[in-house]
């Protein structure tokens, strides 16, 4: 589980920095952090970014619970579906209470949904490998009593 997790905050900081990138190429939008500022009402950008890193990592464990392969390359595609199908439902729910229209699509949010999802589909069956080893080196040092 805490592959998942891991991978969720590692893609929740590359989608944050894609978004943080897209405020500062536009000059009009630098008091503008996105929709998540307004979503929980908070001023502060630590408060943004904890709350945003807080979500990836619940989605990325929801992908650790969905996923079954440990291949790095399908977890890869994986991944790109598994961010689009968070934009689709994200944009529908947002964009239901907003009263925006379901046809508009913010073409930045969609590619910072898809690096989520490639970055944990990347991280997530690395860091599982990982945990693997540590839970069999735990194992076998409790079976050897140490």
């Amino acid at each position: 589980m805490l592959a998942g997790v891991s991978g969720g905050i590692v893609g929740g900081l590359a989608f944050g920095l894609i978004m943080v990138g897209q405020v500062i190429s536009r000059v009009s939008a630098l008091n503008d952090l996105g929709l998540l500022p307004r979503l929980i009402d908070a001023a502060n950008d630590m408060a943004v970014w904890g709350v945003h890193l807080a979500v990836s990592a619940l989605f990325g464990l929801i992908y650790a619970l969905l996923v079954s392969t440990r291949s790095v390359r399908a977890n890869a595609f994986l991944g790109i579906g598994y961010g689009i199908a968070i934009f689709i439902a994200s944009s529908l729910v947002i964009g239901m209470a907003r009263g925006a229209s379901l046809f508009s699509v913010d073409v930045t949010a969609l590619a910072g949904h898809v690096v989520f999802g490639i970055a944990l589909g990347l991280v997530y069956p690395m860091m599982w490998r990982e945990e693997l080893k540590v839970v069999a080196k735990n194992a076998a040092e409790r079976a050897h009593g140490r």
